[in-house]
């Protein structure tokens, strides 16, 4: 199921309303956290992963991704998997790196994929992968 996206900041870009309203806080939790690397907020980027996900990401790494990002927006962002209590999310990121750091990020068009969990905080991702997630 694709979703629409539609542009309301110079920012980042948010899915078109007209999806499934049970899906716009999983939606939102993406776009979230990458507005909160584009503000280099590794924090905020923290507080948006599942808890496993916290051990295989430190605070430092993601801070380390914020500081490698000049620039980052969402272009699209595709709903491909939904087994009720699980999602999965292809994502089109737009980049400009910062060239002095090192990092996974390059120039332009960037693909992600997210996985993400219904918990009781919430949707929270449990994996952010460079290649598509089953």
């Amino acid at each position: 199921m694709a979703l629409g996206v539609l542009k309301v900041s110079s920012t980042y870009d948010i899915p078109s309303p007209d999806i499934y309203p049970y899906y716009q806080d999983a939606n939102t939790t993406i776009l979230d956290y990458i507005q909160a690397l584009h503000e280099d907020n590794p924090t905020s980027a923290w507080d948006l992963l599942q808890a496993e996900h916290q051990q295989a990401i430190t605070q430092t790494e993601l801070e380390s991704q914020a500081n490698a990002l000049l620039n980052i927006n969402v272009s699209a962002l595709d709903l491909i998997k939904d087994d009720g209590e699980r999602l999965v999310y292809h994502a089109s990121i737009w980049v400009d790196p910062n060239t002095d750091q090192k990092s996974e990020w390059v120039d332009g068009r960037n693909e992600r994929w997210f996985e993400l969990v219904n918990t009781l905080d919430g949707w929270r991702i449990q994996q952010v992968s460079m290649t598509p997630i089953d």
